[in-house]
């Protein structure tokens, strides 16, 4: 049987269509007894152990950030308000050491926001890119155990079908499990 999955956007499946059409052609039986299968890459690092103890400490880590952007801002809003109040009573000199303190704090909540988010990111990239680099094994060992020729990405969305019998997504998240929790 041939299953085809594609994923991308129309031009991709375009090419893909023409490729699908020229193998068959010019390779006849050879590509009817290609074996496929899919994976939910996305499904399978947020299914193992270590995807959900990233996602875990991940997590920790945003909303300990979020916790001290919303402090900053309160205490932003604070002084923003005294110095709104107490306005008529401040010298010339009062008030723009005030408005220049307030802007400064505001400055501040803006780099430690943007400070934040590209740490954030980098480590979430850093995490994907690691986890990728175990998996790719792990999916080439068990392509060679169970002859596969071809896996491809089966996540929701990319695909127009998965016959559920050619997802090895699960299979891949205990063989992961196995290795890292040897580690």
């Amino acid at each position: 049987k041939l299953r085809i999955v594609v994923k991308g956007d129309f031009k991709m499946r375009n090419l893909f269509f023409l490729s699908v059409f020229a193998l068959v052609l010019f390779s006849g039986s050879v590509f009817a007894q290609t074996k496929i299968a899919v994976v939910d890459l996305e499904k399978v690092i947020m299914e193992t152990k270590a995807g959900k103890k990233f996602s875990e400490e991940f997590q920790g880590e945003y909303n300990k950030a979020m916790a001290r952007g919303q402090k900053m801002v309160a205490e932003v809003e604070s002084a923003q308000k005294d110095f709104e109040t107490q306005q008529n009573i401040l010298s010339n000199e009062a008030k723009q050491k005030k408005a220049t303190d307030i802007q400064k704090k505001r400055v501040e909540i803006e780099r430690f926001q943007k400070d934040t988010q590209e740490d954030l990111q980098r480590k979430q990239l850093q995490f994907l890119d690691s986890i990728v680099k175990e998996i790719k094994p792990i999916l080439s060992e068990y392509a060679k155990e169970k002859k596969i020729d071809l896996i491809l990405d089966g996540k929701e969305g990319m695909a127009w079908y998965v016959n559920p019998a050619i997802d090895i997504s699960e299979d891949i998240v205990k063989r992961f499990d196995a290795q890292w929790k040897n580690k």
